[in-house]
């Protein structure tokens, strides 16, 4: 199950800088994934090139994540505005649109590192983790009940089963990242997030996009 906010935040706090930056990029190395489902090759290699560059990123050192967010500009729709709301508060694409998911997946790292730039461990992890829940909890409300019937047989409650598995993944990495040594906790963390990541993209998506009514001609067009 999904932790309460006030919960995981509480756990956030307890936690130094470094391993609330591992939980930030767990999160993103999942949004990777559904950003990948809509990107060109030129597009998956800046932005798997920031996430690497999270993982063992520096939380005291903001001009390393200022650096990573000039790379990321080249593939953000948005241009350089600084203010991270900007975008979310006013998409321009919509629910229905392949490039629609492409941003939201963006979403996911840009807004760590865009706290990671003024130097706020805290916000980064928490805002990756809301961003990355929010994701796939947007997108198996875009494909609605019926579809997603199938793929949650084995869960008990209502909630999808993709979102359910993010809820179990983030108790987890909160454990390891406790209880591990950081580079045992890093090394865990990549590969859940690895696996996790490909099933979202390996059969989440390709649901959303027929329940969509999407060609691959739209999804091509989503790309570049």
């Amino acid at each position: 199950m999904i932790p309460r906010k006030s919960r995981y935040r509480d756990e956030l706090r307890e936690l130094d800088a470094r391993q609330r930056v591992t939980l930030a990029a767990g999160s993103a190395a999942r949004a990777a994934a559904v950003y990948d489902y809509f990107a060109d090759d030129s597009e998956r290699a800046v932005l798997a090139s920031a996430v690497e560059e999270l993982w063992s990123l520096d939380p005291g050192g903001p001009e390393q994540a200022r650096a990573v967010l000039e790379r990321l500009g080249a593939i953000w729709p948005y241009g350089d505005d600084p203010d991270p709301e900007f975008e979310a508060d006013e998409p321009e694409y919509e629910p229905d649109e392949p490039r629609y998911w492409k941003i939201r997946a963006l979403e996911v790292p840009r807004f760590a590192f865009l706290e990671l730039a003024e130097e706020d461990s805290l916000r980064a992890a928490d805002r990756a983790i809301q961003f990355g829940i929010g994701l796939v909890q947007e997108v198996e409300g875009a494909i609605g009940a019926d579809p997603l019937r199938g793929l949650a047989e084995e869960y008990a409650d209502s909630r999808g089963p993709f979102e359910e598995l993010e809820g179990d993944l983030l108790e987890e990495s909160l454990r390891i990242v406790r209880e591990e040594p950081e580079a045992e906790a890093r090394r865990r963390l990549r590969e859940r997030s690895a696996a996790h990541g490909r099933r979202v993209r390996e059969v989440l998506l390709p649901v959303l996009a027929s329940s969509s009514g999407w060609s691959p001609d739209d999804i091509e067009a989503a790309r570049g």
